[in-house]
């Protein structure tokens, strides 16, 4: 018999087993009981006296002895309305106080100004109750969001979806981290975070801010669990919200290290859909000391652009084409990509990549650096530059 259900109503086990103890042996004494339910004998007593308070259990006495005997199971069903009967009546009492418990909290000479969460179900009531300071129209401010674990992920999904129910807008800035994270990913999708504007960033940070009015959150990169710290306070929100605007407007950002090369080359390289091309111009395989990364990293993009169907024209630089033989890359090479070599060296290789409004500058030295812009008509400019110099070069 599944007895979890006695449990969850609101009865010990040890209650359970003299009550069921009890339905099987008839009108007996405390000996009988506590060998058929197994409890101590020093607690029997006690758990029949609870059983009698709860209506389950009643007694007669013979001869000066006490016979416990079971009500019937229908007794059990009683039990449970009168437990929602008392719950309501708490629960109605509960809401009169309401309003006073919460004026006591608004009108409190001492407010803390700071809150920390724990766990999923602290998270969830961070979030939430910030967005109850939004109104329809109002924005939510986000930036530094790196890449999540599933369940935090879910559920800024159904956070989003919720923020645009009400009508409430958001601009968010995520790390180039979070836009490669397959999870992550799915909220930079339109139907996962409507009403939104998003933009990356190269930088790494190591906790996520959100501006909701005068109510900062701050998530740092989960380790084992979620953390969440609240703080209200108008000037340290004000002050966010000046740091969100000028990363919003920046064009250019610079990162180091191969890790943020690949992050940035693979990043706008995902965006580019079956059928379209991309320029690179100076294109190259690092320096001696980096040079095989460079080879794999790209040897692998050539597979991902050929089974994606994505077009391309490369100026390489001058003594490209020996790394390319050393490699046999020539293998990875389809109809769908012409390449040209340019006529001058340089002292280390300078990649320009440009698509849509983004150009990246990639100086493949030892460690690389990349420079990324994002503004249409400088784009547009270095696209010109490429041409024509396509044009020029046999």
């Amino acid at each position: 018999m599944n007895v979890e259900i006695l449990e969850q109503i609101g009865l010990t086990k040890s209650e359970i087993s003299v009550y069921l103890a009890l339905l099987e042996l008839g009108s007996s004494s405390t000996g009988k009981i506590v060998d058929k339910s197994k409890v101590a004998s020093s607690k029997v007593y006690e758990i029949l006296d609870k059983l009698i308070q709860k209506g389950l259990v009643s007694f007669i006495i013979k001869a000066g002895v006490k016979y416990f005997e079971a009500a019937p199971p229908d007794r059990i069903m009683d039990y449970m309305e009168e437990k929602e009967k008392r719950f309501n009546k708490q629960k109605n009492e509960l809401k009169k106080i309401l309003p006073e418990l919460e004026l006591k909290q608004k009108t409190a000479k001492y407010k803390s100004e700071a809150t920390i969460y724990k766990g999923l179900r602290g998270m969830e009531t961070a979030f939430n109750d910030a967005l109850k300071l939004l109104k329809s129209g109002d924005e939510h401010l986000a930036f530094g969001i790196p890449k999540r674990s599933e369940p935090v992920n879910r559920f800024f999904i159904k956070f989003n979806k919720e923020r645009a129910r009400r009508k409430i807008k958001n601009r968010i800035i995520f790390t180039e981290q979070a836009r490669t994270d397959p999870k992550t990913a799915s909220q930079t999708y339109p139907e996962n975070n409507p009403l939104a504007e998003i933009k990356f960033t190269n930088e790494v940070i190591p906790a996520a801010i959100n501006v909701f009015n005068d109510r900062v959150i701050i998530f740092p990169s989960e380790v084992e669990e979620p953390l969440i710290i609240v703080i209200d306070n108008k000037e340290i929100a004000e002050s966010f919200r000046v740091q969100f605007e000028r990363w919003w407007d920046q064009d250019t950002t610079a990162s180091h290290g191969f890790k943020a090369f690949e992050d940035a080359w693979s990043s706008l390289f995902n965006e580019l859909k079956t059928g379209e091309s991309y320029n690179v111009f100076g294109a190259a395989f690092g320096t001696d000391e980096n040079q095989k990364q460079f080879v794999k990293y790209f040897q692998n993009l050539h597979k991902k652009r050929i089974e994606k169907g994505i077009k391309s024209k490369i100026l390489f630089q001058k003594g490209a084409e020996e790394v390319i033989k050393k490699y046999k890359m020539d293998r990875l090479y389809s109809e769908d990509l012409k390449f040209k070599t340019l006529p001058f060296k340089v002292d280390f290789p300078v990649e320009i990549y440009s698509q849509g409004d983004t150009t990246l500058l990639l100086i493949q030295k030892k460690d690389p650096t990349i420079i990324t812009i994002k503004n249409k008509d400088i784009t547009k400019a270095f696209i010109n530059f490429f041409e024509t110099m396509w044009k020029q070069i046999k």
